[in-house]
């Protein structure tokens, strides 16, 4: 998600802005909101500090000494994969805005059009990543003398049959281990690999099917797993996450 923080001196543009972007991301339907809209560096900074935001869109020059630069400085050294993008009538700063790895500079006056660009490519970039990350997670384990690295993407489901775990993958191969799936559900964290039974943990990206009447989740391969009665609500509540994502 796109959590939006906005920092302008200039308190009619700053509500303007909020209510453009507003405007554009329901339109275009993206999972973002504007979660800051401040005029000072230290309301910014205090937000942080309790926080997150990962879109700044910050004025150069802000009321008395402030300047949006050295806001921008200390957004990054926190977080280097902030979208920071500089709104400014001040287009003398604009080699120095990339020294903080900006993304956009946008000078002033900035039409609705020119911010819609602007959020659409934000969100495209910020989806390429997410989906970059999660092709590039990879499980490691040892399985007899050799240990592998298998993408989780290319995991269908895992099943632990009395003390040996199996994990099935999407080319039909598999792999055993001794690994348990509570270690395991561990180190998938709040991944699309989620435990929805005692014995078993699907790859969600690869449910075809969810019969609660059956309490099986059917594959698009096919296959079927159980779901568990400790485990149902949970899962179904992941699930729901993760397809609002």
């Amino acid at each position: 998600m796109l959590q939006i923080a906005i920092c302008e001196d200039d308190l009619c543009w700053q509500n303007n802005l909020v209510k453009i972007i507003n405007n554009i991301i329901a339109k275009n339907k993206m999972d973002a909101s504007v979660v800051l809209q401040a005029s000072d560096m230290d309301t910014v900074k205090s937000y942080l500090k309790k926080n997150s935001a990962n879109v700044f869109l910050l004025d150069i020059d802000l009321h008395g000494t402030e300047n949006g630069l050295l806001l921008a400085r200390t957004i990054r050294r926190n977080d280097v994969n902030a979208y920071i993008v500089f709104i400014t009538a001040h287009l003398e700063f604009l080699l120095l805005a990339f020294k903080v790895q900006a993304f956009d500079f946008l000078p002033k006056p900035v039409t609705a059009e020119i911010l819609e660009k602007l959020l659409l490519n934000i969100s495209s970039h910020y989806l390429q990543k997410q989906e970059a990350s999660q092709f590039e997670s990879k499980l490691r384990i040892k399985s007899g003398s050799s240990i592998f690295a298998i993408p989780i993407h290319s995991i269908l489901f895992i099943e632990r049959v009395g003390s040996d775990t199996y994990i099935h993958l999407i080319d039909k191969s598999i792999k055993t281990c001794r690994l348990s799936l509570d270690y395991l559900e561990g180190e998938f964290g709040n991944n699309e690999c989620v435990r929805c039974h005692r014995a078993f943990i699907v790859n969600q990206r690869y449910i075809r099917e969810i019969n609660l009447k059956e309490k099986t989740l059917i594959l698009d391969n096919g296959e079927a797993c159980p779901i568990g009665g400790k485990y149902k609500q949970l899962f179904l509540d992941n699930y729901q996450d993760q397809k609002a994502e």
